[in-house]
């Protein structure tokens, strides 16, 4: 059992419907909803590619919700077996209000890889779901895996958990987000639209080159740039650098970002048909963490033939 540190950003790129639904929790934990016999929120299942940002949007809606985020292991479970899992999943009530974080949920109920026995595993499960339907403290539950197809189908009936979510490719607008939120940590100009350094022109090229990219590969992309721009300064100031009382600022531009992105091979194109069949798989089971993006970034929707359709 591990306590995770709050997140030094306070907020994540999109996923508008994650952001809304961790109020209406937050809401449901206050006293005033005992009063009202609203019973305390279970917990969400949020299904995704890697590096769509899971793990950090549950970190950011634990600080939200004002909880400690604590992280059960599965290696560490399954190495301790039921009993082990029953004691924690008690300290961790003790600890209440939390969040109880389970990162790669699947991998608590695969079956050994060298006897191929799975007992373990269902003795495992049988405690999960018999504490998540009638657990009654202040923890909040957040699991997180890649394929929803995986876990065992009882653990996704209602009743085990409030809410599932698909975490897919962040949209247009998400991406836009995303880039402002990681570039502004070395260049404030991206914090804001008025001072951001890219025009819509610029914009349009940068969301059009980064599409199907996620989250972490847009935040390697504005990291790298922002450390090619440092080595520039430092081969131009040298250890001057460190002796200037007002340093020359990092400076990132589309210039700077576009030459980074061709660096980089998303995880959707090295591994389409992979991605493609997680979407799928979740498409009827899950609710997308985002709403359609209705923004003026957001690329124009063709016909078969490729002509632009209008929307009102």
């Amino acid at each position: 059992m591990d306590f995770i540190p709050k997140p030094n950003v306070s907020d994540f790129g999109g996923m508008d419907r994650i952001k809304t639904g961790i109020e209406e929790v937050r809401t449901e934990f206050l006293p005033v909803a005992r009063r009202y016999k609203i019973p305390f929120p279970k917990g969400w299942l949020l299904a995704g590619v890697p590096g769509t940002g899971k793990t950090f949007a549950s970190q950011i809606c634990a600080q939200i919700l004002g909880f400690p985020l604590i992280n059960v292991g599965a290696d560490v479970v399954k190495s301790g077996g039921a009993a082990f899992l029953k004691r924690l999943l008690m300290r961790i009530e003790a600890c209440s209000p939390a969040v109880c974080f389970f990162d790669e949920f699947d991998k608590f109920f695969s079956a050994d890889q060298v006897t191929g026995e799975d007992s373990q595993s269902k003795q495992i499960l049988g405690i999960l779901l018999t504490w998540l339907q009638e657990k009654r403290s202040p923890t909040f539950v957040i699991a997180t895996l890649n394929r929803l197809d995986a876990l065992p189908p009882e653990l996704t009936r209602a009743g085990r958990f409030d809410k599932i979510y698909y975490v897919g490719f962040p949209q247009a607008i998400e991406r836009k987000e995303i880039f402002q939120l990681h570039a502004s940590r070395f260049d404030p100009r991206w914090k804001f639209d008025e001072t951001c350094p890219l025009s819509h022109e610029d914009w349009m090229i940068l969301l059009g080159k980064t599409q199907n990219f996620t989250g972490a590969e847009i935040r390697a992309i504005v990291e790298s740039a922002a450390k090619k721009v440092f080595h520039s300064l430092y081969e131009s100031f040298g250890s001057q650098l460190e002796e200037i009382e007002s340093p020359p600022p990092i400076h990132i531009g589309l210039e700077q970002l576009l030459e980074q992105r061709k660096e980089f091979t998303s995880l959707y194109s090295r591994d389409t048909e992979r991605v493609l069949a997680m979407e799928n798989r979740a498409r009827y089971v899950a609710k997308p963490a985002s709403s359609p993006d209705e923004s003026q970034f957001a690329p124009p929707l063709t016909s078969y033939w490729g002509d632009n359709q209008l929307t009102d």
